[in-house]
């Protein structure tokens, strides 16, 4: 059985997304399960603004 299997997948933003929704008491237990490398890939920044 794969680990996340036991969460559910959610899709978010349209289907094109999705997510599992792991509890906050499960964290800790999701952490010790990642067995490779994370990758990122992108990154998302606000845009800024200028105040006068």
């Amino acid at each position: 059985m794969n680990f996340l299997s036991q969460f559910i997948k959610q899709n978010f933003g349209g289907s094109l997304y999705q997510q599992y929704w792991v509890p906050a008491v499960a964290v800790a237990l999701l952490n010790e399960n990642i067995v490779e490398k994370i990758e990122f890939i992108a990154e998302f920044h606000p845009a800024t603004t200028t105040v006068r």
